[in-house]
This record gives C-alpha cells, sequence and structure tokens, in this order.
C-alpha cells in the first residue's frame, strides 16, 4: 500500500502511457502494468524515482546498487537493417531480403553490431546521465541470443550490479550495470555487462566501497 500511495502521488503527466492497475485475487498483490509491459509494484519504484531526476541532473549517486529499470520501445525496420548492414557488417543475411530467405534464419535478420547500436541510443535516451558520463572502459559477456527481424520492437532491461567510487579520484566512480535487450514477444535478444564512469554530485574524503 506504501507503494501505491507514492506511485499515485506522481504526477499524472509524468506517468508513461498504458500505466494500469490489476488486483490478484489469488495472490492478493496489486500489479501495475507500467508503459504496457506487466511488472510487480515493487519493482517499479525505481523507476518511477529514477525517471523523475532529470538526464542533466543525475550523477553517481543516483544509480544504486540492485535497482532495476525497464524503458525503450524502438521499431526495427527492413530499411534501417539493410542500410546499417551495406554500411559496416555486409553479410548477405543482413542485406537482400531474397537471399536472407535461404539463409539458416529463413529471412532477412539485423546484425548484432545494429542491435548493438539501438540499444546504446536506448542507453542514451533514457539512462545514462547527460553531463556527468564520463565514458566506458568497455563491455563484458556480450551475447547474441536470438535474430532481431524487421517489424521487432526492442526495448531495454538495466540492473545495477555495483557502484562504486574511485579512491584516487574521488569526484567519479564506475557503475556496473547488466543490460538485456528484449524484443516485443519479451524474448532476450542481446545481453551485455557494460562498466560505466561518471562523475559524482558529491566529493567525500572517505569513499565506501572504493575502486582504483
Amino acid at each position: 500500500m506504501d507503494f501505491l500511495l507514492k506511485y499515485m502521488a506522481f504526477p499524472v503527466e509524468s506517468r508513461p502511457v498504458g500505466d494500469t492497475f490489476r488486483f490478484c485475487r489469488e495472490t492478493g498483490r496489486v500489479r501495475l502494468t507500467l508503459n504496457c509491459r506487466e511488472t510487480t509494484m515493487a519493482e517499479n519504484i525505481t523507476d518511477l524515482h529514477f525517471s523523475a531526476i532529470p538526464r542533466d541532473r543525475r550523477f553517481l549517486e543516483d544509480y544504486r546498487k540492485g535497482d532495476h529499470h525497464r524503458f525503450g520501445d524502438l521499431l526495427v525496420t527492413e530499411d534501417e537493417i539493410i542500410k546499417f548492414a551495406s554500411a559496416f557488417d555486409p553479410q548477405y543475411f543482413h542485406t537482400s531480403v531474397g537471399e536472407a530467405t535461404e539463409s539458416v534464419f529463413g529471412g532477412l535478420i539485423a546484425s548484432g553490431w545494429h542491435t548493438g547500436s539501438l540499444a546504446m541510443r536506448m542507453l542514451v535516451d533514457h539512462f545514462l546521465p547527460e553531463r556527468a558520463g564520463l565514458g566506458s572502459p568497455g563491455l563484458d559477456e556480450l551475447r547474441w541470443l536470438k535474430p532481431v527481424r524487421p517489424g521487432d520492437r526492442l526495448s531495454l532491461a538495466v540492473t545495477i550490479l555495483d557502484n562504486r567510487r574511485s579512491r584516487s579520484k574521488p569526484d567519479r566512480g564506475a557503475v556496473t550495470a547488466q543490460v538485456d535487450v528484449y524484443n516485443q514477444q519479451q524474448e532476450r535478444v542481446m545481453a551485455f555487462t557494460a562498466v560505466i564512469m561518471m562523475r559524482a554530485r558529491q566529493i567525500t574524503d572517505q569513499p565506501s566501497p572504493t575502486t582504483e
């Protein structure tokens, strides 16, 4: 109930289109469909608080370990698949509808790097700080799990695994996040772990936990 009160206090004009409530008699739990995706309400209070912070005011402290975020809705089109692949990954199952039909994929699919670029766009638009970002030293455990096809709609789930202040440079730190890309059937099509460097809002002489 505490969550419900907090959610109802959130400005209506700021709530995503498609938010609805449903009471489950069997479990006695209220579930919230946030932006047309059903999750438990406890999972979504993080999104409401986080999305209320403008990107130009987000800093290291706003990315809390254990927080989970869902966002994004990008349509993948045939023309975009072919255009991207023709420039950067010209394999026939990315560039030719006819030839792709005869491939093991049974049709045109997006380059994995195209999918990664779309994921990056959603991260920039919804997750990363606008001014406090300091780039990334790299990704780990990158996996392409299912083909992305024309007409798919992609979204992201981001779970913050760690947040560490630098000991040598206490004005900044590193956020480690698990990023999962989903299609409209909620099938995971891509996954990776990212380390994101960003500035802190406040400088402390005794950061904890720390990283070099």
